[in-house]
């Protein structure tokens, strides 16, 4: 009974390795059908290779180019009740690529977790929750934007400049569930997003500025508070 047990267990192993090869194998043709050279094939095994990997280990991600962006509420929803999550696993240069070779061996092994259909059907759900405002919903300010704009203004601008001198920065606040500014990050703007050295003068001088700040509301998922970023431009 037990060499049946055996021989049964390594015909299902073996089964699930001949369809996951299956599945590489018919993403890899379609993409060399189209590639121009054999660089493209190199990167798209690769691509192959990545999710494999992360598959094996139970890391399943959401895809990225094969539909359109997820909205946070679809994230956390997928996150939270199925341990799905959204990886930034690509480059800008392979988007194709990815959409080709990543994303389509990722959604076909959520399928064969989840069943087919799934990720379709947990889009709609997620945008059920948005409906009735029990969706992901950003961090706010005690006021206006235009207020704590100001404010970074008046205390970050020392002295008048011209305005061609001014620099475009990137300020978000780490709003922890209590409301209270967990942290704050500055970066160069508004296309370089170069991250600024905590002795910053301007990093520092925002720190000890919000640090007693009045309690913001939370980001709210599911009607609960959470952890959240707000992010606002400046021009300091």
């Amino acid at each position: 009974m037990k060499k049946w047990r055996i021989a049964i267990c390594m015909l299902f192993s073996f089964s699930a390795a001949f369809g996951q090869q299956s599945i590489k194998d018919s993403i890899f043709l379609n993409v060399k059908k189209e590639a121009q050279n054999l660089f493209i094939e190199k990167v798209c095994n690769d691509f192959l290779v990545r999710a494999e990997d992360l598959v094996r280990k139970d890391s399943l991600c959401l895809p990225q180019y094969k539909s359109e962006r997820p909205t946070q509420t679809y994230r956390l929803w997928m996150e939270a009740t199925y341990s799905i999550y959204d990886y930034d696993y690509c480059p800008m240069c392979c988007v194709i690529l990815c959409s080709n070779c990543f994303d389509d061996y990722m959604i076909w092994a959520i399928e064969q977790k989840f069943g087919k259909g799934f990720l379709e059907e947990q889009k709609k759900i997620s945008d059920s929750l948005d409906r009735i405002g029990m969706g992901f919903k950003d961090p706010a300010y005690p006021m206006s934007e235009d207020s704590l704009r100001k404010i970074i203004h008046l205390k970050a601008r020392k002295k008048e400049k011209p305005l061609d001198a001014y620099s475009e920065k990137i300020v978000c606040f780490e709003i922890d569930e209590h409301g209270h500014v967990a942290d704050i990050h500055v970066f160069e703007g508004p296309f370089i997003f170069k991250s600024l050295a905590e002795t910053d003068e301007l990093k520092v001088l925002l720190k000890k500025l919000f640090k007693d700040d009045q309690k913001w509301t939370p980001a709210m998922f599911l009607g609960k508070p959470i952890n959240g970023q707000y992010i606002i431009s400046v021009s300091l």
